[in-house]
């Protein structure tokens, strides 16, 4: 994991966004006053990875003070080939956290508090505890990986340097041997789907495929020849036929004796003839006489009418005499009915002057009654206005006291719990000053006993160890201090301070979150309850006025109450009086309606009246103006001019009638000639015309008959027919022609018949010889052999395709069979293996001495060749070829083996996963003189070189000068500050430490 851009806000000491670039730094100084904020950098890294702070359980204790009470990280990191971003962000309001995680290559997105501390577990491979000890190394936790015991120190190595993979590898390759035994089980069936020798089988049917293929070749042939045979009978057998059934329909379709029918024909058509022409001299007679009569009645209708017209105007003339009569009596009862509807209407508008005089008074009861009704509803609405506001008031008041209690409560509690916070933080600051005592002496006595160590067997006038001066005569190696008593006291002392640490930081806890959080919320309660409340009662006074509120609701109601019954009487009179008007005005207009609907249909009957007279009016004269002008009639009608008119007409009738009778007489004897002359045409035509037709018909169709015969034996065609007009004995000369020429026709066939016939019998011996040839008895045990021998050939090809598709299939198949079988073996050994313990201890003892060889070369290189790491854990002395246990070495010494350790940790670990690419130092450099300083140093840049990020924190002039980039960090009243130095600026900060002494 590499760190590749960091954005903090709201934690700790930073109220403000700040955020720090890594990208193309690899070594990085961070330099600040005392509580600028250079660990709380440290702290967001944890807290973005591992949703925790490095001394408690939970991140809420990073969340400054001074914000606005949320705090939130945003980081991005590097994995291998990948770039992750993961966002969190913790508020005491409790108000949703965020908590995401995004892949930036793939734009996978993980969400969840959980989810996203697992899968960061999962790609950075490591947990909290073990990133604590081998990543970033917080104050007063950097030399814990140096002093944990065996069984703790083998989980951190095994999830750093990636020993617990072989229980994973184990079981992955049980997984993968069963997933193959499987997939080898499908490829074996899978197998015997093919053919056994796909190579083998396309040899033998290749060769059996050729042979057959030849005798399908002669079969072929043969069939070839009969096919031509066959033909050649078909097509002179088809030719026979076609020719026999010409020849078989001349003898059909020639007629007997039609020559001598058509001239018997022509005989009896001459006599017919004669009949016609009488006929028709006599027909041209009677229609001049039927001419004459024609003329003689268009006069008198001319001059008088037609007889339907006349007879027209006769009996319009008998009406008219008839209904002027009635006419007039039917005007004059329109006049009467017209002079008592003016009488009516009358009565009617005095009738109505009396209805609107009552309509005012109507329209000031119904006001009075709606004014009366609208002020009992508003008086109603008021004091269901009370009734509620009353309520909610009471309600407010309750709340009030309500919340007022759980104020008071609060800050009682309050009070308790600053009391038990101070309690709790005198006995962690007591607890913190007897560890440091207790650290103080232990110290001491380490280093007295690394001392007499050193001094147990050095001897009066030997060299001193420390300045080389020889040792007096006294001299008396110093006794070796009891440091079993000195450790559990530490022990002790150190558990009592983290638990009352945390009971102290409990209690502080508690007393923030009622501060910040319980007991504002509690006034803000009080103070939107008294708010509320004083609303309330405005709302109530606007209703009731000044009641006295201390009182009943009853009482405080009792004015609106009394406003109601009050409304209540003044509607109930408004409504009787309404009621009593309304009665009257109702009956006047009842009265008046019923006179004018009666009127209306009075005057309907009388429209409908008027509307009759006029139009048989309309229909007298219409008649009048239909008459002929013979008959026409003078304006005003008169009954004895219509009379007259009568007379005239109907003698005129009696003329036309009896011109009618004279041309209908004539009319009947012009028929029957036309009769007579209609059955000599049909007599005409059965006799002569349709006999002389059907013999044309049977002739026609006797030339096309023989016209097909003689151009199938290339004989002349016969003569043309007559024209269907021609006489009937030029059509008897053409029908004697036609038969001669049948029978010439009829002659030749039969020669060329018997001709095809030959030809039928020379293809059938031609298609016996075929057979014989292919060694067949006839065609259709031809037909069979050849059928099996092709089935034969397609079913050998098939097996030939077969063989061919499945010949690179099956070793392909084969292939994966045999590489899956070795596999299977492999996977199974591998598993063998990893599952002895004897080769995971063995596996486990090479990665630790990996370590061990990696960490001691740091160390001797760091510590100017002094040191070395031992098998266990344990410290090389070279200066006195001795192994010395950690708890003896003092703390420059400490240092030195913790940070080799620390070096060698990530560049295994590094070798190894690939995911530690960083490490983070706290202090500590402080211890070093001024030679392992530098080696210390030289370390640091020469595993920064490599590309990991290497940062330290540190008040040292030597680590600002030896970093490759310096990040300063600054604190004012408000918020702390981050910037990369610049040159100028790096010079001025070591110039300034120098000249303060700040810096060794």
């Amino acid at each position: 994991m590499r760190p590749e851009k960091l954005t903090l806000c709201g934690l700790g000491s930073y109220t403000k966004e700040e955020t720090i670039d890594f990208t193309g730094k690899n070594f990085i100084a961070i330099v600040g006053d005392t509580g600028a904020g250079k660990s709380t950098i440290l702290e967001a890294i944890c807290y973005a990875l591992y949703n925790r702070c490095t001394n408690a359980n939970t991140s809420f204790p990073l969340i400054a003070d001074g914000g606005n009470g949320t705090m939130s990280v945003t980081l991005t990191f590097a994995v291998g080939n990948r770039r992750w971003q993961v966002a969190r962000s913790a508020s005491r309001d409790k108000s949703t956290p965020v908590q995401r995680l995004t892949c930036l290559d793939t734009g996978i997105l993980t969400i969840g508090a959980k989810a996203v501390t697992a899968e960061i577990q999962r790609i950075i491979g490591l947990d909290y505890d073990t990133f604590l000890r081998a990543v970033v190394l917080p104050q007063g936790r950097f030399q814990e990986l140096l002093r944990m015991n065996d069984r703790e120190r083998a989980h951190v190595l095994d999830s750093v340097l990636g020993l617990d993979q072989l229980v994973q590898v184990r079981e992955h390759a049980k997984t993968l041997q069963g997933r193959l035994k499987d997939r080898l089980a499908e490829y074996r069936l899978h197998r015997r789907r093919f053919l056994d020798d796909p190579a083998a089988a396309l040899t033998a049917a290749t060769d059996q495929h050729n042979a057959h293929k030849q005798r399908l070749q002669r079969l072929e042939q043969a069939r070839r020849a009969i096919t031509g045979a066959r033909a050649d009978q078909q097509r002179a057998a088809t030719a026979a036929s076609a020719l026999a059934a010409v020849k078989e329909t001349l003898p059909a379709a020639t007629p007997a004796g039609a020559a001598e029918q058509l001239h018997t024909l022509a005989r009896q058509a001459r006599t017919l003839d004669g009949q016609r022409t009488d006929i028709s001299q006599l027909i041209n007679q009677q229609q001049i006489e039927q001419d004459l009569l024609r003329e003689h009645v268009a006069q008198a209708e001319q001059h008088g009418g037609t007889v339907s017209g006349t007879a027209t105007a006769i009996s319009t003339l008998a009406n008219l005499g008839e209904q002027i009569p009635q006419q007039r009596k039917r005007t004059q009862q329109v006049a009467e009915n017209a002079t008592a509807i003016a009488a009516e209407q009358v009565t009617l508008r005095e009738m109505q002057q009396k209805a609107a005089a009552l309509e005012p008074g109507v329209a000031a009861a119904d006001k009075t009654y709606s004014d009366a009704d609208t002020a009992l509803t508003q008086v109603r609405q008021r004091r269901e206005r009370a009734t509620g506001r009353l309520k909610t008031w009471r309600e407010k008041v309750a709340e009030l006291q309500k919340a007022r209690t759980e104020l008071a409560d609060l800050e009682q509690a309050f009070s308790a719990a600053q009391d038990k916070a101070n309690e709790a933080k005198g006995l962690a600051d007591q607890a913190k000053d007897e560890q440091d005592q207790s650290e103080h002496t232990h110290t001491a006595l380490t280093k007295a006993s690394a001392a007499a160590a050193a001094a147990a067997d050095l001897e009066p006038g030997a060299a001193c160890i420390t300045c080389s001066r020889p040792l007096p005569a006294d001299f008396t190696p110093p006794a070796v201090p009891d440091l079993t008593t000195a450790d559990v006291a530490r022990e002790k002392a150190r558990a009592r301070a983290e638990k009352t640490g945390r009971a102290a930081a409990v209690a502080a806890d508690r007393v923030a979150t009622l501060k910040d959080e319980s007991l504002p919320a509690a006034r803000q309660r009080v103070t939107t309850a008294e708010t509320v409340l004083n609303q309330a009662l405005l709302a109530l006074r606007e209703v009731v006025a000044d009641a006295d509120l201390s009182g009943t609701d009853e009482q405080i109601l009792k004015q609106l109450v009394d406003d109601t019954a009050t409304a209540e009487g003044d509607l109930n009179r408004a409504r009787e009086a309404r009621d009593e008007i309304r009665q009257t005005a109702t009956a006047a207009k009842t009265a008046f309606d019923t006179l004018s609907q009666s009127h209306k249909k009075r005057i309907a009957a009388h429209r409908e009246q008027e509307r009759q007279v006029l139009e048989q009016e309309r229909a007298i004269d219409d008649a009048a103006n239909r008459l002929a002008v013979r008959f026409a009639l003078t304006t005003p009608l008169d009954l004895a001019e219509i009379h007259r008119q009568k007379t005239a007409a109907e003698a005129h009738q009696q003329h036309l009638q009896q011109l009618t009778e004279r041309r209908t007489k004539t009319d009947e004897a012009l028929a029957k000639l036309r009769q007579r002359s209609t059955d000599l045409d049909k007599a005409y035509a059965e006799t002569i015309t349709k006999p002389a037709a059907e013999l044309r018909d049977k002739l026609m169709t006797l030339a096309q008959r023989v016209s097909a015969a003689a151009a199938a034996v290339d004989l002349e065609q016969p003569a043309t027919a007559p024209d269907v007009h021609a006489d009937l004995d030029r059509q008897a000369q053409w029908a004697t022609e036609l038969l001669a020429h049948t029978q010439k026709t009829f002659d030749v066939c039969a020669t060329r018949i018997g001709e095809y016939r030959q030809a039928e019998r020379n293809a059938v011996d031609a298609i016996a010889l075929a057979c014989r040839a292919a060694d067949a008895a006839d065609e259709e045990g031809l037909e069979r052999q050849y059928l099996a021998v092709h089935g034969t050939v397609q079913n050998l090809q098939q097996h030939i395709d077969r063989a061919q598709a499945e010949m690179p299939v099956v070793s392909a198949l084969q292939e994966r069979i045999d590489t899956a079988n070795g596999t299977v073996d492999v996977l199974a050994q591998l598993h063998a293996a990893l599952a002895d313990s004897k080769f995971i201890a063995e596996a486990v003892r090479r990665r630790v001495q990996a370590l061990l060889y990696q960490a001691s070369e740091i160390l001797y290189s760091i510590s100017g060749g002094h040191y070395r790491f031992a098998p266990d854990f344990r410290i090389l002395d070279l200066d006195t070829n001795e192994e010395r246990g950690v708890k003896t070495l003092s703390g420059g010494e400490t240092f030195l083996a913790s940070l080799a350790l620390a070096l060698a940790v990530v560049e295994l670990a590094s070798n190894a996963t690939g995911h530690v690419e960083a490490l983070f130092l706290d202090e500590g450099f402080g211890t070093l003189d001024t030679s392992r300083l530098r080696d210390a140093l030289n370390a640091l840049t020469g595993h920064s070189a490599t590309g990991r990020l290497v940062t330290v924190i540190s008040h040292m002039r030597s680590i600002t000068e030896n970093a490759e980039h310096v990040l300063v960090v600054e604190k004012d009243l408000t918020t702390s500050r981050v910037h990369w130095a610049d040159a100028e600026e790096r010079e001025r900060i070591i110039n300034d430490d120098l000249g303060r002494g700040l810096l060794e």
